[in-house]
């Protein structure tokens, strides 16, 4: 039991020393516009992201296609990797590396957005994907951890939790993508 009470405190106490950080609100806040306009415009939103965070990106989809607090109009959020017989080909025959980054290519136009979600920021599939997004002159948003990996010079706008442990990061990306779906949907409601 212990164990279980160590966990619970320090994850308390790493969400509740991040959370009420106002460089995170803000960063959260500019996080959004990108996202915002191009829903504004008639555009998508891709969503990638690799184990916990495919997870945090198909969240963040289901919550925009679907109704966060309120019912609202379903929103064009479409995960990057949930074609799982696309991903298993193109990883076996060709390269996991680049199965994001071609599957954006294949969907993605201009006026679109991509959201990435990354513990470390330093993955190959993702920073590939953030590499063709920019020249393809469509905006990128980062929530990652750590100090932000190879990624965050990549991303348009960047959210970071300096945080150093997989786990603890994850819990507070859980926070931060309904923190940016809420904020998403306030400014699509004015």
């Amino acid at each position: 039991m212990s164990a279980i009470l160590e966990y619970l405190e320090a994850s308390a106490k790493n969400i509740t020393r991040v959370c009420v950080d106002v460089d995170l609100a803000f960063a959260i806040q500019e996080a959004s516009k990108p996202l915002v306009e191009a829903l504004q415009n008639g555009a998508r939103i891709y969503v990638a992201g690799n184990g916990g965070s495919f997870a945090h990106a198909q969240h963040f989809a289901a919550e925009l296609v679907g109704w966060f607090y309120h019912r609202s109009p379903p929103l064009p959020v479409c995960t990057l990797g949930a074609n799982s017989s696309f991903v298993t080909a193109w990883g076996n025959d060709e390269s996991f590396t680049n199965v994001f980054a071609r599957e954006f290519r294949a969907l993605a136009r201009k006026g679109d957005a991509l959201l990435i979600f990354s513990t470390s920021g330093n993955s190959q599939n993702i920073i590939r994907v953030l590499e063709d997004a920019k020249a393809m002159g469509i905006p990128s948003v980062g929530i990652r951890g750590h100090n932000g990996g190879a990624a965050k010079p990549r991303c348009t706008a960047s959210v970071v939790v300096e945080l150093e442990e997989t786990p603890q990061i994850q819990e507070v990306h859980q926070i931060i993508l309904h923190a940016l779906v809420a904020e998403i949907l306030r400014n699509l409601d004015k």
